[in-house]
């Protein structure tokens, strides 16, 4: 009876070990299920632990070319591109048959000799024993990214290029062009006064365009993630404003007295937000004395920058769509790219740009940004 009693203990904890094998079995089957089911978009590709194809499904049959029966009981070697070294490949096999997932991309070579990107994720299962028994590998064809994305990076470089011939060749061209026309204005004593006219507010706008052209370039030439930091805003918008009134000497550029020491996440090209808006409230208008006045209101945690001029205003037709890439009136006398810049920044920015009606006549210009910290100045004086 002892003995009879152990043997039957001893097979039901082995009946007991088969059932809990059986279990862990059906749940693995039914793992893998789930993974052909859910992935039906993805290549699936399923091995043994020496890498011998056991089963491939319908998107792996499309990236390849090759049909599973053409496949079942090889090993991934066939799709080898020629595009990976002997340690990518080495280094996979150890990461894999160390217990561990490994994921990367990886240029295969399908059927037809041509080749395929892959975003790739090879997991190792384990059995009851916890020993590796096959590797599953889900991928995702990322070709068609790929190309995209080098057609990205040739056109950066395009724009660099453009850029760098905008900034220094153009202008340094121009710069010549206006000493020239000095040394001849000079020279005509009061002859050909309009034609000379004339030709400088072209070779300024030439120089106004290479400038605006330059800002867009270095703000979408990239498809990196903006670099912001805190500049202070009111430092920025008085400085530029001083400019502004330098060049237009004979405007009057109202600005804001005593204002709040506010900063924002931006970057160097802030400035352009704001050169942008006076050149544009000073070029527009139509009055013998333009006048354009700058405020700042705070509103909660966000700072309102208002550019006011006594131009004619903007038309009702064209509010909605003065800040396209596209735009530009026919007597205009800027670049067409002025106000796009400033909408492509302060949304950069994350911020917001509109045009009201000014009271009597004229338009103004609004930004509103986030507000990063602020305290008061003193005698108008704006933070460091």
């Amino acid at each position: 009876m002892p003995v009879r009693e152990y043997e039957l203990a001893d097979k039901v904890d082995t009946l007991l070990q088969l059932r809990t094998q059986s279990e862990t079995l059906t749940r693995q089957r039914e793992q893998l299920q789930i993974i052909r089911d859910k992935h039906a978009g993805h290549g699936v590709v399923i091995t043994d632990i020496d890498g011998r194809i056991e089963y491939v499904n319908t998107a792996f049959e499309k990236q390849s070319g090759y049909t599973s029966e053409e496949v079942l009981g090889r090993t991934p070697r066939l799709l080898k591109s020629g595009e990976h070294d002997k340690a990518f490949y080495e280094d996979l096999w150890e990461t894999i048959t160390s217990g561990d997932v490994w994921h990367g991309e990886m240029t295969n070579q399908g059927k037809d000799g041509g080749q395929y990107v892959i975003d790739q994720t090879i997991a190792p299962v384990t059995g009851p024993d916890n020993e590796i028994e096959r590797f599953i590998a889900v991928n995702h064809d990322i070709t068609e990214l790929k190309d995209l994305e080098l057609s990205l990076r040739e056109r950066s470089e395009q724009l660099e290029i453009l850029n760098r011939v905008l900034r220094h060749d153009i202008r340094n061209d121009m710069t010549v062009v206006l000493g020239w026309l000095d040394y001849v204005a000079d020279h005509c004593e009061g002859e050909l006064e309009s034609e000379l006219d004339r030709i400088e507010s072209s070779a300024e706008r030439v120089v106004e365009l290479t400038t605006a052209a330059g800002d867009i370039v270095k703000t979408m030439g990239s498809d990196a993630e903006p670099d912001l930091e805190p500049i202070s805003l009111t430092q920025i918008l008085l400085e530029e404003g001083k400019k502004r009134q330098e060049v237009f000497e004979d405007a009057t550029i109202e600005l804001p007295v005593s204002p709040p020491c506010v900063t924002v996440a931006a970057n160097e090209l802030l400035s352009s937000v704001f050169r942008n808006l006076i050149n544009n409230a000073v070029k527009h208008n139509d009055v013998d004395e333009p006048v354009v006045s700058i405020t700042v209101r705070e509103t909660d945690d966000r700072v309102q920058v208002r550019v006011a001029d006594n131009g004619p205003g903007v038309p009702e037709t064209i509010k909605d769509d003065i800040f396209d890439d596209e735009l530009k009136g026919l007597e205009s006398s800027g670049t067409g790219m002025g106000l796009y810049l400033v909408s492509t920044l302060v949304d950069l920015y994350g911020g917001e740009v509109w045009v009201e009606d000014n009271d009597p006549t004229g338009a103004v210009f609004c930004v509103e940004l986030d507000v990063l910290n602020q305290s008061m100045g003193e005698s108008g004086e704006y933070c460091d």
